[in-house]
């Protein structure tokens, strides 16, 4: 053991007092301090440099590596910041009522904007004032609790009193703590309170601003808990190097985690093959996202590899990367031998019809994918014949996102034409791929053939309202569809009209979107007419972004209102010229 001592004077009623406390610090096997230990220990000596008593400047510490006189077994210390100061100091009870009552406009400000966590947190610090602890209460400057000057005192406030139940996250199964903007320094108190816990298999630090430092508790972590199972660190700053270490982890064979989330943490492909060689050891991972990094061809080439050897893995998520030819034809040699892969996501990944064409060969010869991700890649009419080869071979394929693309109507009437063979398609999502009036037609053609499709989404697509009727009757009458969106799609009241038999006669739509349409109270109307009698199973209606008045607006609140066999739930009217009093009468 390392023993490190830290000499805290500060002042007391004016008189100068010198505390001593020792850190007991781990050494490794090399006899040098465990970089994580001392991490903490540094974290707790800023917390313990912020006490500064109101009389005098302490700046001034010096840390030896001498025996300290006084021995205690943990180094903990009483936190502050620049808008809070704690203080051993006698208050008077006058004072006292004027500080906790300069809190309240704080509180009255803060209300709308503190999720419940924090507002007992803030509760147990007015406690805290009670009994004489703190000194000064100052409103800071931003209405944020998670700021970077307030989120360490209110955590290791609560947990050096007797309100340490009321944050006591490793007692939790899930620990959410998503955008906190928490830090290294969060990172390794969250890790270190969980590090023990019997009952946490969730754990969310997405948006943390952690870097490699906090991936050294994060790696302890993965490798010291068997419960956590789900771990989602996206949008964070690991690196290649923090990669590595959460690399190393999860190839422990004490590793447990069934999901964890990377994406958005500017890996590359150095991160990517350590991760991959941890893939090829792990056996109880499922679910991999890799997102939104740096990862290029030779990144993905280690993955493709690695899932030659890994059965346990269900899903993968590579979208927002840069692969090449040599990529993807890495990935067609794995998708021919691995059989495990049910979900691939390639979403934007500077795909070109070559490296399609690579992708299909292994699809053609894997049978188990169910979700497949292809938006965003630019493939055109050429792309869509080449994957619409694919889904007529027997396909197993029931969730398809081919958005913004570019497919135009010969594409989508090849995807339609293959998807009618296969008869499998649940979920189709091809948004965004200049789909006119004959890609409509395909589309109807396809509802009348599959009855398996629940999910259709079209929107972003120059539709019309030419032959939306044929449309509307293939919905109404030869589907099962449970959500249908048609937004941004120049619909106009005509095609409002006739989406409203929809409204009459289906019984299994829930969600229907039609916003940005350029619908008015004209097409408002024959929509409230049809809802006023309407048998249908409506949870969603969204009617945002078009162009409705207060009688559109007011016919629509009055419909729902008055059918009492409708179920909607959520009626979205937000950004049309309505005023506010219709605006309360239809929410």
């Amino acid at each position: 053991m390392a023993a490190v001592c830290v000499h805290d004077p500060y002042a007391e009623n004016g008189n100068l007092k010198s505390n001593v406390k020792r850190v007991n610090l781990p050494l490794d096997e090399k006899g040098s301090i465990n970089s994580y230990d001392t991490s903490m220990f540094q974290y707790r000596l800023r917390l313990c440099k912020r006490l500064k008593p109101c009389s005098r400047d302490v700046s001034k510490r010096c840390i030896s590596n001498t025996k300290p006189a006084v021995d205690t077994d943990d180094y903990t210390c009483l936190t502050t910041s620049r808008y809070l100061r704690v203080d051993h100091i006698s208050s008077k009870k006058s004072t006292l009522v004027q500080h906790i009552s300069a809190t309240q406009p704080l509180l009255a400000s803060l209300e709308s904007e503190l999720s419940p966590q924090y507002c007992i947190v803030v509760l147990s610090l007015l406690a805290v004032c009670s009994a004489a602890m703190f000194n000064v209460i100052r409103k800071p400057r931003s209405n944020n609790l998670s700021s970077r000057h307030l989120r360490q005192t209110h955590v290791e406030t609560v947990k050096t009193t007797s309100f340490t139940p009321v944050l006591h996250i490793d007692a939790a199964k899930t620990v959410a703590l998503s955008g906190l903007h928490l830090g290294n320094e969060g990172c390794i108190y969250v890790c270190e309170k969980l590090s023990s816990s019997e009952v946490c298999s969730s754990i969310d630090l997405s948006g943390n601003s952690i870097d490699p430092i906090g991936a050294v508790a994060l790696a302890t972590l993965i490798s010291s808990n068997r419960t956590i199972t789900h771990i989602d660190i996206r949008q964070n700053n690991l690196c290649n190097s923090g990669a590595k270490l959460i690399a190393k982890s999860l190839g422990n064979k004490n590793c447990n985690v069934c999901s964890i989330n990377l994406s958005a943490n500017c890996i590359g492909d150095e991160g990517a093959c350590e991760i991959a060689r941890a893939v090829t050891k792990n056996t109880s991972l499922t679910h991999l996202d890799l997102g939104g990094n740096n990862i290029q061809d030779k990144g993905l080439v280690a993955l493709a590899e690695a899932l030659s050897f890994n059965c346990t893995l269900k899903s993968c998520n590579l979208s927002g990367n840069y692969f090449g030819n040599a990529g993807f034809n890495a990935l067609s040699s794995t998708l021919r031998v691995n059989k495990g892969l049910t979900e691939i996501s390639l979403s934007g990944t500077s795909m070109t019809n070559r490296c399609l064409g690579f992708l299909c060969q292994g699809l053609l010869e894997h049978a188990g994918i169910r979700t497949l991700a292809l938006a965003n890649n630019n493939l055109g009419p050429k792309g869509a014949a080449a994957l619409a080869e694919v889904l007529s071979a027997e396909s197993t394929i029931l969730d398809l996102n081919i958005a913004g693309n570019q497919l135009g109507d010969f594409g989508c009437e090849a995807l339609g034409e293959a998807i009618c063979l296969s008869r499998v398609m649940a979920r189709l999502n091809v948004s965004c791929n200049s789909v006119g009036s004959r890609g409509l037609d395909a589309c109807t053609k396809l509802l009348c053939a599959n009855s398996q499709l629940e999910k259709l989404e079209l929107g972003f697509n120059p539709l019309g309202h030419a032959n939306l009727t044929n449309f509307s009757d293939a919905v109404t009458f030869h589907s099962n569809l449970h959500t249908l969106s048609l937004e941004w799609s120049k619909l106009g009241n005509s095609g409002a009209a006739s989406l409203s038999k929809i409204l009459l006669y289906n019984s299994t739509l829930k969600n229907i979107s039609l916003r940005g349409n350029n619908i008015t109270d004209e097409g408002c109307l024959a929509l409230s007419q049809a809802l006023q009698v309407a048998p249908i199973e409506l949870e969603c209606l969204d009617m945002s972004y078009n162009k409705i008045t207060d009688p559109g607006a007011f016919a629509l609140g009055k419909a729902v209102r008055s059918n009492t066999d409708l179920n909607i739930k959520c009626l979205k009217l937000s950004n049309n010229p309505i005023s506010e009093c219709v605006n309360l009468v239809c929410a």
